[in-house]
């Protein structure tokens, strides 16, 4: 996962398609204290401290920030299907347009 690439100009720019994935901050909390928990053995105090002093800055600093730069936005707060099936959509049609290219060469 690419998380902080819309940070960089010169990789911004080469990109075809740029989308943002987004949730509601409740439901990242939430999701990362159930991960952090699980696989990570974090108790809920140490996931709490880490998303309040690092993660949940971070994300405003260096990341929120080009959520402006994107062409698609991506609402992940529950289901993510319709934002799926657009970035499928475009993807086949720059498969199917390269492979049109390379018959006619």
């Amino acid at each position: 996962m690419l998380i902080f690439v819309f940070y960089f100009p010169e990789i911004r720019k080469l990109l075809d398609l740029k989308v943002f994935i987004d949730a509601e901050e409740h439901i990242k909390l939430k999701r990362r204290i159930k991960r952090d928990g699980q696989e990570r053995g974090y108790d809920m105090e140490d996931v709490l401290y880490r998303y309040e002093h690092h993660v949940a800055p971070t994300f405003d600093r260096y990341i929120r920030p080009f959520k402006a730069e994107a062409d698609l936005i991506v609402p992940n707060n529950h289901h993510f299907e319709k934002g799926l099936e657009v970035i499928i959509g475009f993807l086949n049609q720059k498969v199917s347009a390269f492979e049109g290219q390379k018959e006619k060469v």
